[in-house]
């Protein structure tokens, strides 16, 4: 938990100089890659942001690929963007970095310093204002939770954002800002929970991750939390997909029509999904996926959904708050 006092002071991490602000942020995510560049003005407030881009979007896994994948990735957008080659670059590693240390990993361990240190010598002669953090998952919530607040400029919201390996939720209790995680990510979902193995059903699938949250005791925390927000918004890359196969529909105040989603698609097997457009690599997890939305919109009344992850988030936080557990 961090007092919100020092969440809005997050903002003043652009503050280098009056004037428009242009900072290159790529969110190092275990099932993908993203670019970002992020332009403010520095006006003490989060009503500084500008404006966000996306210059790259990959299914690269950094924590997984060559310690110099980066290095390329980034000489490939510079080829287009010749800007980014004098542009701060903040990098933040998530789930997939920690897991390099066991799937139950919750801080960067000896495997993942390791993979860290390795790519910031790659970076360090082509890109020497590149800094890579790896940061814990209740981090991970409490950056996606300042998204929301660059974007809308209020304080009043709570997020819950689904990663490939873990889950957060983050929201004000008071002057604190809370956030908590759980390993109930999408991929840690289908890769342990055999029931939501295509084809399902999503019923068996539901069973099966109400018992892996039973046996873990972080993951009742995680949904005995009862935050007091006016608004719940679900964002990161599956709640994005979610709204893709909603087309439009509103289901956010019906949850029956996510699980009519999930009573459609939990039955086909990967071929099938991807020849109904699922990308080949989520196809597999869809039904975890599914079934995970729908427990967590009952749950927390989820009343929207952002397309909005950590990225905004880290543009905006501190050197120090990266660093931190």
């Amino acid at each position: 938990m961090i007092n919100t006092a020092l969440a809005m002071s997050f903002v003043l991490a652009l503050a280098c100089r009056s004037g428009a602000v242009s900072l290159m942020v790529v969110d190092a995510g275990s099932t993908g890659t993203r670019i970002y560049e992020v332009q403010s003005e520095f006006l003490g407030t989060v009503g500084g942001f500008k404006s966000i881009a996306t210059l790259s979007k990959t299914d690269t896994s950094l924590a997984d690929s060559d310690d110099k994948a980066l290095a390329l990735l980034l000489d490939d957008v510079a080829a287009r963007h010749p800007r980014i080659k004098n542009s701060d670059i903040k990098i933040i590693g998530t789930g997939g970095f920690r897991r390099l240390d066991g799937a139950q990993a919750r801080r960067c361990l000896t495997l993942c310093l390791e993979k860290r240190d390795a790519i910031r010598r790659a970076l360090a002669s082509p890109y020497p204002r590149a800094e890579l953090f790896i940061v814990s998952g209740e981090a991970e919530g409490r950056l996606s939770w300042l998204s929301l607040q660059v974007l809308t400029g209020k304080d009043t919201h709570a997020i819950i954002d689904i990663g490939g390996s873990t889950i957060e939720l983050a929201y004000k209790d008071g002057p604190l800002l809370v956030s908590k995680m759980a390993a109930l990510g999408t991929t840690a979902l289908a890769s342990q929970v055999a029931a939501c193995a295509a084809p399902a059903d999503y019923k068996n699938c539901t069973q099966g991750i109400e018992s892996m949250i039973a046996g873990d005791s972080q993951s009742r925390e995680f949904f005995a939390a009862a935050p007091s927000a006016t608004e719940v918004y679900g964002v990161g890359g599956a709640f994005a997909s979610l709204a893709k196969l909603l087309k439009g529909s509103d289901p956010l105040q019906e949850a029956t029509i996510v699980e009519q989603l999930a009573r459609e698609n939990c039955p086909k097997n990967v071929a099938e999904l991807v020849a109904d457009g699922t990308p080949a690599k989520h196809a597999p997890q869809l039904c975890a996926q599914l079934s995970l939305e729908l427990m967590l919109i009952t749950k927390f009344k989820i009343t929207a959904i952002k397309n909005v992850s950590i990225e905004l988030g880290a543009a905006f936080a501190s050197t120090a708050e990266l660093a931190s557990p």
